[in-house]
């Protein structure tokens, strides 16, 4: 088998391109009523025609939502109408971004009950309705803090996402889930040493967790960056910048870029591991089949996971985004266009050998009957 490639959507949108909005929000808010905010959402996103994922838990509100940018409702009535529940009345943390339509970011949509938005199974040492650190809100003042000797910046997100990109200066904890980063500020991190801490995410929910937590664990001044990564990658000039690489988001897009322009990144929906350009390039790359994470895999735990595949293409969201030269790819369309009309040709030609096969088998009875 042989991959299949195509041409990345991103580089060529123009005015008349079809664009979906995307919208990643949070607010830690106390909750007494989890199922009865869950049902309210689920009326609401249904009403508003989004798609994505929301959490609710007993300490707040979290997720992504999306919607066609040409519809009168969508992720932006829909928060319109959120601000009217009192919780929230006083707004949410959220990232807005445009895509084009033909990079779907979800295909449905869900309220899930969690005990935690953001899991972290630190209750007692963690409470962001209580206590946060300090916001920065903007890139000079972050680029400064990145630059501070004196200034110990942490990349709360797990190694995964630290490989596509990360800040200049900043340090890598490590770790394969957040729930971890507490280990890694125990063995690592004095509060009477380290007495300047700041740290970033994608989105900014991870580090009100984290700097909560580190706060009550005596660290003395503790910052955060206000929006995450795409916060800043939305507002900085880029010449000004001090991100290196991209930035990997929670949806289908897989990674973003300065400007939040959508990334080089795909994603293997066997084992949902992250593909570069080079990896979708590699001999172990069979798109929907196999790539360098999972090439090993036993075959019979594939068997099941290639039916997510299947069921992503028959929705349109095939997101294998596998970059090629202009020509290269149109020689593949044409090649597919033409198996297409010899698989039509086949079938047309079916009834008529149906029919001949009828015909042959009536002269070799007749055949018979008459030699006996």
């Amino acid at each position: 088998m042989a991959a299949e490639p195509i041409v990345c959507p991103t580089d060529e949108v123009d005015s008349a391109t079809p664009m979906t909005k995307v919208l990643s929000l949070y607010k830690f808010v106390p909750v007494a009523d989890t199922i009865l905010l869950q049902s309210q959402l689920r009326e609401l996103g249904a009403k508003h025609g989004v798609l994505g994922r929301l959490l609710v838990a007993p300490e707040g509100l979290n997720g992504t939502i999306s919607s066609d940018s040409t519809e009168t409702t969508g992720v932006d009535t829909f928060l319109e109408e959120l601000a009217q529940d009192e919780r929230f009345s006083s707004g949410v943390q959220f990232h807005r971004a445009e895509i084009p339509s033909s990079t779907r970011t979800f295909n449905r949509f869900s309220v899930q009950l969690r005990k935690e938005i953001v899991t972290l199974k630190q209750p007692d040492l963690c409470d962001p309705n209580q206590v946060k650190g300090v916001y920065v809100s903007s890139p000079a003042e972050w680029n400064a803090l990145l630059l501070d000797p004196e200034c110990v910046v942490l990349d709360t997100r797990n190694d995964y996402e630290v490989e596509l990109g990360t800040f200049r200066n900043a340090i890598n904890p490590n770790t394969e889930a957040f729930t971890e980063f507490p280990e890694f500020v125990q063995k690592t991190l004095d509060p009477s040493k380290h007495r300047k801490v700041a740290m970033f995410c994608t989105g900014g929910i991870r580090c009100e967790k984290a700097s909560s937590y580190m706060l009550k664990s005596g660290f003395e001044k503790v910052y955060h960056l206000k929006g995450g990564i795409e916060g800043y990658l939305d507002n900085v000039d880029e010449q000004e910048s001090l991100w290196d690489g991209e930035c990997f988001v929670f949806d289908y897009r897989v990674a973003v870029g300065h400007g939040n322009k959508l990334g080089s990144y795909t994603r293997c929906f066997v084992c949902r591991g992250i593909l570069s350009k080079e990896d979708c390039l590699l001999p172990s790359f069979v798109k929907g089949y196999t790539c360098k994470h999972c090439v090993d895999m036993p075959e019979e735990r594939r068997s099941g996971k290639l039916d997510r595949q299947r069921q992503f293409e028959r929705q349109g969201m095939d997101q294998f985004r596998v970059f090629v030269p202009k020509s290269e790819a149109e020689r593949i369309r044409a090649e597919k266009l033409q198996r297409k009309e010899e698989a039509r040709e086949r079938e047309k030609a079916k009834p008529k050998k149906k029919a001949a096969a009828a015909v042959q088998q009536q002269s070799d009875h007749e055949d018979y009957v008459r030699q006996s």
